[in-house]
C-alpha cells in the first residue's frame, strides 16, 4: 500500500496507470485520483493496444510490456490534460513511430529539451500561431540515448517523464530528484522496475533508473489516510 498525500495522488495515479500499461501481466490500481489527466492517459493506452477494465472497486489494466506499445491508428487526446501529455510524451518518446497528440496549448520547452537529448524528434507548431488545438508529434529513435539530465528545478512531472522514457532505453537514465522522491521511487520498483535514489556528494540527489528490464504487472493500493489525516487536523 502505498501512502499518499493529496498534492500528489494526482501525479502518482498517471504514472501508475502508465507503468501498469507497459508492464506485462494484469496490474489491479485501487484508489486512483480521478482527473481529466487520468482519463486522458487511460484513452491513450487504450488506443495503443493496452486494454483497461474500469470499476468503482479499482481498476484493472492488462500491460503490452515494455517496449511493446502499438502505434496508435488516430491523433490522442490531451487537450486541457498538459500532466497526462507530459508523462505519456516521455514513455511514448522512446518508441519508432510517430504519435500524434491534440493539445490546447504548445508543448513545455522543459519537457521537449530532455527528449530531444534522447532522440526523439517533436514536430509541434510555433506557439505564436496559437493554432487550436495544437497538434503534436512525437517520433522516438530506433534506440534512444540514455542520459543524465541535472537540469536544477525540474517539476516533477518532467522529471517522471524522463524516468519513463528511460524504462525503455538501454543504459542508465538520472534526474534530479524532486521533493520526497520515496514514493515516486517506490511506485516504480512495485513494478519490478530497477531504479535508485543517491546522493552524490553535496550535490543534488539523483534518481537513476537501468532500462530494458522487464516490468511485472503490480497491485496497487493508494492510501488517502495522509490527506484525510491532514483535512481532519485543519477542523
Amino acid at each position: 500500500m502505498l501512502r499518499a498525500p493529496a498534492e500528489d495522488l494526482p501525479l502518482l495515479s498517471v504514472l501508475a496507470l502508465l507503468l501498469a500499461g507497459v508492464s506485462i501481466g494484469r496490474s489491479r490500481l485501487v484508489g486512483l485520483a480521478q482527473s481529466g489527466d487520468l482519463v486522458a492517459a487511460a484513452q491513450a493506452l487504450e488506443a495503443m493496444g493496452v486494454m483497461i477494465d474500469r470499476s468503482a472497486s479499482g481498476w484493472v489494466v492488462a500491460g503490452a510490456g515494455s517496449g511493446a506499445l502499438l502505434e496508435p491508428l488516430q491523433a490522442l487526446d490531451f487537450e486541457n490534460a498538459p500532466r497526462a501529455f507530459a508523462l505519456f510524451a516521455g514513455m511514448a518518446s522512446s518508441y519508432d513511430f510517430p504519435v500524434t497528440c491534440r493539445l490546447d496549448a504548445a508543448p513545455d520547452p522543459d519537457l521537449l529539451a530532455p527528449l530531444a537529448a534522447m532522440g526523439a524528434q517533436v514536430e509541434a507548431p510555433d506557439a505564436e500561431l496559437q493554432l487550436l488545438p495544437c497538434q503534436t508529434v512525437l517520433h522516438g529513435p530506433r534506440s534512444a540515448n540514455p542520459i543524465s539530465w541535472m537540469t536544477p528545478h525540474v517539476s516533477e512531472d518532467i522529471g517522471a517523464a524522463v524516468l519513463l522514457a528511460g524504462l525503455n532505453t538501454p543504459g542508465c537514465t538520472s534526474v534530479v530528484a524532486p521533493r520526497e522522491p520515496e514514493r515516486l521511487v517506490e511506485l516504480f520498483r512495485s513494478f519490478g522496475a530497477e531504479i535508485k535514489l543517491r546522493q552524490t556528494g553535496s550535490g543534488p540527489a539523483q534518481i537513476a533508473v537501468t532500462g530494458r528490464r522487464r516490468l511485472m504487472a503490480a497491485e496497487i493500493v493508494f492510501d488517502g489516510s495522509e490527506a484525510a489525516d491532514s483535512a481532519a487536523g485543519q477542523r
